[in-house]
């Protein structure tokens, strides 16, 4: 199937600097694309926390204590001071965390509510469960919910896998270091003119996207979507954080839907099928292919889709259709079909993918387009 196994940031890092990321798995990625069993891990979720509750002895800040001189003393004044903490917990340790603050004035010239991410670090035995883009994904909705203009981060230059997640999600590095020679990067979170599709997404989203792109409604059975979107599940419990297709904001989507019209930066509504009818999710495609050969389908999305192989090549008897997309926002409360039919987003409930028509598509637009 042309992929590497691999648990070294370095690999992956190259890898993803070649654009082929999505073909280097860990171990855990490799045993459930190949249909095994995962080494099971407690269940994590994002927990919204103070720095205080932060432990300081957990061995995740020993990297910081490497980097930073002075880093308990630092790390003491986050804690009196009360800052915003998100955590996903381990096995008895911390997984992830990261640590941010609104700034009044950052030197930067970024507008008036800048929000620093002052940590942001994965415990690297958890690499590969995408933590880091499930922490990113509660950093962007909670930098709209607190309408901050924009944020930053600086990051040592040695710490190539951050920088290349940072600026695969819209972070761009500014002219100048920190005293301590850490590059500054910078994402703005208020749209400017001149950017359009995928590329406006990212530079200004989640969950902001190009509203003008084609909408497309996706429908998705109950057990796809309880894990490809794990927040939109009944039974969270059961799924958040333990698939790393669920945690990241990268996924994909395979069908054997006849639709050949999407593009990059169109829009994509998921609408759940079946039990607790309703949309629930907006997407937006990075690109998507065709074709009846597994391993193609496999190389693109791997790392992404809720499948096997074995699945894979159960769908590969017909053509495949295989859209890679980024999650740009959860629909709270799902919109019912009743509600989608008055708007004339459609008919009736869809059965494959379908282009909304000019009326519904200018409803999901007043509803959705931030």
């Amino acid at each position: 199937m042309d992929f590497v196994i691999s648990q070294d940031k370095g690999v992956r890092a190259k890898a993803r600097r070649l654009g082929i990321d999505d073909r280097v798995l860990t171990l855990d990625e490799a045993l459930r694309v190949l249909g095994g069993r995962p080494p099971v891990v407690a269940p994590p979720a994002v927990k919204a926390i103070k720095a205080h509750a932060l432990p300081s002895d957990d061995p995740i800040l020993e990297s910081f204590r490497q980097d930073y001189p002075g880093f308990d003393k630092w790390f003491s004044k986050c804690r009196r001071e009360h800052r915003q903490a998100w955590k996903i917990d381990g096995a008895g340790r911390l997984a992830a965390f990261c640590i941010v603050k609104d700034e009044e004035e950052d030197g930067l010239g970024l507008g008036a509510k800048p929000m620093k991410i002052c940590s942001f670090k994965v415990a690297p035995e958890f690499n590969g469960f995408k933590y880091g883009e499930l922490l990113l994904k509660t950093l962007f909705e909670h930098a709209y919910s607190n309408g901050n203009t924009s944020m930053f981060v600086t990051v040592f230059e040695r710490h190539s896998g951050l920088l290349e997640l940072l600026e695969d999600f819209g972070f761009e590095r500014k002219d100048h270091r920190t005293k301590l020679g850490e590059v500054v990067l910078v994402k703005q979170l208020s749209p400017r003119p001149g950017v359009f599709g995928l590329p406006y997404h990212v530079a200004f989203g989640p969950p902001r996207f190009d509203r003008n792109n084609p909408w497309f409604i996706v429908p998705i059975q109950p057990r796809y979507s309880d894990v490809l979107f794990p927040e939109t599940a009944e039974a969270k419990s059961l799924f958040e954080g333990q698939y790393a297709f669920g945690n990241a904001i990268r996924k994909a989507y395979l069908c054997h839907s006849a639709c050949r019209q999407l593009s990059s930066g169109d829009v994509l509504a998921f609408y759940r099928t079946r039990v607790r009818q309703g949309l629930i999710a907006i997407g937006v495609v990075e690109d998507a292919l065709v074709s009846e050969d597994p391993a193609t389908v496999l190389r693109a999305v791997a790392r992404r889709t809720v499948y096997s192989t074995r699945e894979v090549e159960d769908l590969c008897r017909r053509p495949v259709l295989a859209i890679r997309f980024r999650q740009t926002m959860l629909v709270k409360p799902s919109r019912s079909a009743d509600e989608l039919v008055k708007a004339n987003v459609f008919s009736r409930a869809p059965q494959s993918i379908m282009r909304t028509g000019k009326e519904g598509t200018q409803w999901l637009i007043d509803q959705f387009a931030a």
